[in-house]
């Protein structure tokens, strides 16, 4: 026992294992001697119970001392009477009388219980179907089993009663056979036609040495026994995409349970749980989602078969509306993280209609409307803990919504900004609540945006930030880059930490940018120590082509009275730009191949870039060399393939080349002639003193000296323009590139300088004095690419550029070159501009060419980007430390000023022996040919406004 006592037991009662009835089971029962000697079982006596229980063999058994022994035990149970019983309860009692016992404890008294388990005469008593639907039917099943080695055959009678007819079972009035060792199933049915309870009788025999039993038969007629709900399905308005699910019970009143066959559902649906069978008195839940393909109203049916005899049609009808309302909110959840104590922290809140656009272009049946049937309130907050209360939050709206009318799901317009405040008082515990938004979303009529924040009590820091803006360039559709500005704790002192909170992205900023670091929208930063803000852009693949998108990231340092901002900003662009577009191979003998013409693709953007094919040429044009393909063009790299011609006849030929790429084709046009002898007449137009001049000027913290210097020497710079026939344009645009290009213009004075403009002299001075506010991070190349090209081309620097113009930049600074792309796409863009001529464009540069001085300092010195682009443009190099700011101008203005001297063939030809070159017709001498650019150079140059006309053959390669 549990206190570690011996029980002695003197009367005990022994369940035994159940043995099937007319059979003989034998079991054991076990005992043990826990005296001293030996003991022996002298007689057992039956005081009382069942005959079939016995102790046959318990005489004699002698057990040791602290010895176990087994008792023999023998259970032959008859068949019993009624044959509809499973099991019958067998008792008997017996005295066992022992030898070498204690006194007193002579005598044990053993009760043994087993049960008699009804098998090869069974007949059930009773199969009751419950309710039962009317003129449908329940079928149902009991088991006989034969355990014995021979075949029986079990007599059914006939079906007797009132309502016999309304049931059915296996061979009535016949026999049902059972094989040996194995059973069979008796199939029973029930079909009633009125709602009333229905009974009957069946009168069975197992085998001839079996009783017969009576089988009851019963069930009621009930209508609504077999039900489902809702009879019909309405999903409501569902915006295109997107699933929304409901629920279909069925519920079973039969007491047998009944398969159910899904047809499933039409167009627009579909079942998503389909259970087979529905329980015995139970139900079974079908799920079933509308996804509409479509807009309006859309109808299908959920088609069940409920299994009774025959099936039960379940048709449910279904209907939805394909559109509508869909919100999504962002940021969710909403991690203020560290804020200051005592002071507010905004954090814009944007609520998107992600849905189906409208139709028709002012329905508004499909916008998305704030509250509960447009109603009041349109948010809740819902605090979650003891610290938080609802007053220290504030929700306002920013910019314009009318909930009248909602928000429509059209891009650029399906989103609504509202700014959250958090003025935590009084105790540093975190707060922490839920934001509830309700709108009339079917799917989440309430969204919660759960909301998080630290208090912390309020320091002051000072802080730099390096750059000074998120600029991510050209950026190609479907991209996701990022950005980071590094944000530094100035103080020497680790222990003087700055909280930085609130870094997001303002209301009004384009939904394509992000902050993703820190995701807690907070900076904690030791004295000494820096941490960055990063920002991601995905642009859409759907946003157009020279679009600019804009943002500002927000944040208040610690101690500062108002929020710092940062600009943001992108430029939509195709990353490949190709130089040229046209390619002219020139003049082509029969029978010759002309030399190669290249094309060079430039990656402009911040991503990589494949060119997977190039489509084949249309003759006589062939692809003379190339990269292998695929490969991948990096940011700020290029590819360059040579194109050449083989005619085969005389005349005019053109086609175009397919460049196949990852951001779709390119194409550049190709065009040639070809004659007999290939003599080629190329015509060259001196120039007319037309030239526009874009000013790139350094305007970041170290320029002031220099842009004064520059101020001052107007009259040098334009001092080879005369100014009775000089016509030239002067336009300013600054290295930073958060002012997108735009040229420079101050009010009554016009933005492009000509010669006539009043004070011109006075208006250029105050006009190239840009101030020393701007990027440290100068990218003057990038600055020169946005003023010339659109949207600024035609928009705000529309009248600069002119078609028949010299172009000349002149790029001003003391830093190195930081742009994003090649020095070669920067060229071709200058190129592009003035129709592919090479020779109608320049670029100068008064930069850092030399080291460091006492007397002049620089930010870096040339790493050759500068100098590759004047070489290659013909332009003039000067250094920014120059002790003659004068002569230096003076060198530029005559690059810029300057007739021209050489002219670059359109073919390639032969040799000196080949050209014949004239003047206004008259054919001259002073030239020389130029074989390495394929260029006729004069000295002296030709007058302004001449006719230069070349003749030659064309080389054959």
């Amino acid at each position: 026992s549990a206190t570690g006592r011996e029980t002695l037991l003197k009367e005990a009662t022994v369940t035994l294992p159940p043995t099937f009835m007319d059979a003989v089971g034998t079991s054991e029962v076990p005992v043990r001697n826990v005296g001293l000697e030996e003991v022996a079982i002298a007689s057992v006596t039956r005081l009382e119970g069942s005959e079939a229980l016995s102790l046959d063999g318990a005489v004699g058994l002698e057990v040791n001392a602290d010895a176990d022994a087994a008792l023999p035990v023998r259970f032959a149970p008859p068949q019993d009477t009624n044959p509809t019983l499973t099991g019958v309860i067998h008792r008997a009692k017996f005295s066992l009388q022992l030898r070498g016992a204690r006194p007193g404890d002579e005598e044990l008294i053993v009760e043994l219980v087993a049960e008699a388990v009804a098998r090869d005469c069974f007949v059930p008593a009773l199969v009751d179907f419950g309710a039962v639907p009317l003129r449908q039917a329940v079928v149902t099943t009991f088991r006989l089993e034969n355990g014995g080695t021979i075949a029986t055959s079990t007599t059914v009678g006939a079906i007797t009663g009132a309502d016999a007819s309304a049931f059915d079972l296996t061979a009535p009035g016949g026999v049902v056979d059972v094989p040996a060792m194995n059973g069979v199933s008796v199939r029973v049915r029930f079909s009633p036609l009125e709602e009333r309870p229905y009974s009957a009788t069946v009168a069975m025999r197992r085998s001839a040495a079996c009783p017969e039993g009576q089988l009851e038969l019963r069930g009621t007629g009930n209508d609504a026994a077999l039900s489902w709900s809702p009879a019909r399905l309405d999903f409501g308005r569902i915006p295109l995409g997107v699933a929304v699910k409901r629920t279909v019970t069925v519920s079973n009143g039969a007491n047998v349970p009944l398969s159910v066959n899904a047809l499933g559902a039409d167009a627009n649906f579909s079942l998503t749980v389909a259970p087979a069978l529905v329980p015995a008195k139970g139900t079974a839940t079908f799920e079933v989602q509308c996804s509409p393909t479509a807009l309006g109203p859309l109808t299908g049916q959920l088609q069940l078969d409920i299994g009774t005899d025959p099936p039960t049609p379940a048709r449910i009808p279904m209907t939805c509306t394909g559109g509508g309302p869909r919100i999504r909110i962002d940021p969710n959840p909403l991690q203020i993280g560290t804020v200051p104590l005592n002071e507010i922290t905004r954090r814009r809140l944007i609520v998107q209609n992600v849905g189906t656009a409208p139709p028709m272009p002012n329905d508004a049946s499909l916008n998305l409307t704030l509250g509960t049937n447009g109603s009041l309130p349109w948010f809740a907050i819902v605090p979650r803990n003891a610290t938080t209360t609802a007053s220290e939050f504030g929700i306002a709206l920013s910019g314009t919504y009318d909930n009248a009318v909602g928000v429509p799901a059209l891009a650029g317009r399906n989103f609504v900004e509202f700014e959250i405040t958090l003025r935590p008082v009084g105790s540093t515990m975190p707060r922490e609540a839920d934001l509830l938004v309700y709108s009339n979303d079917a799917v989440t009529p309430v969204a919660r945006v759960p909301i998080s924040a630290v208090p912390r009590a309020r320091e002051s820091c000072v802080i730099s930030l390096t750059p000074g803006n998120f600029d991510f360039g050209r950026t190609s559709r479907g991209v996701t880059m990022t950005r980071t500005v590094s944000v530094e704790n100035t103080s020497p002192d680790p222990a003087n930490v700055c909280l930085i909170s609130g870094i997001e992205l303002a209301p009004g900023s384009d939904l394509s940018f992000r902050v993703t670091q820190p995701s807690s929208g907070s900076l904690v930063i030791p004295g000494g120590s820096n941490r960055t803000i990063e920002v991601t852009a995905t642009v859409s693949n759907d946003a157009a082509i020279g679009d600019y998108l804009r943002g500002t990231v927000r944040f208040h340092a610690a101690g500062e009275m108002d929020d710092r901002a940062l600009p943001v900003s992108l430029l939509v662009s195709k990353c490949l730009v190709p130089d040229p577009v046209n390619i002219d191979v020139g003049l082509v003998q029969v029978g010759c191949v002309s030399a190669g013409k290249p094309v060079t693709l430039y990656n402009v953007c911040g991503t990589p870039v494949t060119v997977s094919s190039f489509d084949a040429l249309p003759p006589p044009f062939n692809l003379a060399q190339g990269p292998m393909l695929p490969t991948t063009v990096n940011p700020g790299s290029s590819i360059t393939v040579t194109v050449n011609a083989a005619p085969g006849a005389a005349g005019s030929f053109a086609g175009v080349m397919q460049i196949q790429t990852g951001e779709g084709p390119i194409s550049v046009a190709l065009q040639g002639t070809s004659d007999a002898v290939g003599s080629q007449s190329d015509t060259f137009m001196q120039a007319n003193g037309l030239t526009d001049i874009l000013l790139v000027i350094d305007n970041s913290c170290s320029m002031g000296d220099e842009q004064a210097a520059l101020a001052a020497n107007f009259a040098a710079f334009i001092s080879s323009a005369t100014m009775s026939t000089g016509d030239w344009h002067i336009g300013v645009v600054t290295t930073d590139t958060g002012e997108r290009g735009q040229l420079r213009r101050a009010p009554g004075e016009p933005t492009v300088l000509i010669p006539s403009t009043p004070s011109v002299a006075n208006v250029f001075a105050n006009r190239v004095s840009v101030g020393i506010n701007g990027s440290g991070f100068e990218q003057p190349f990038e600055c020169m690419q946005l003023a010339l090209t659109e949207p600024q081309r035609s928009g705000a620097n529309a009248g600069f550029l002119r078609s028949d113009a010299f172009l000349a930049v002149v790029v001003v600074t003391d830093a190195v070159e930081q742009s994003p792309a090649s020095v070669g796409s920067y060229l071709a863009t200058l190129r592009s501009v003035k129709g592919g001529r090479g020779d109608r464009s320049s670029l100068s540069v008064v930069g850092p060419f030399s080291p460091q001085s006492s007397t002049c300092s620089t930010e870096g010195l040339d790493d050759g980007r500068y100098h590759s682009a004047i070489t290659q443009s013909a332009g003039v190099e000067s250094d920014i430390c120059t002790q003659n700011w004068a002569m230096d101008l003076q060198a530029i203005s005559r690059s810029v000023f300057a007739s021209r001297r050489a002219f670059e063939l359109t073919g390639t030809a032969r040799g000196m022996g080949d050209i014949v070159v004239t003047v206004d017709g008259q054919v001259v001498t002073n030239w020389t040919y130029d074989p390495a650019n394929n260029a006729i150079v004069f000295n002296p140059a030709p007058l302004t406004g001449s006719t230069i006309g070349v003749t030659y053959r064309t080389a054959c390669f």
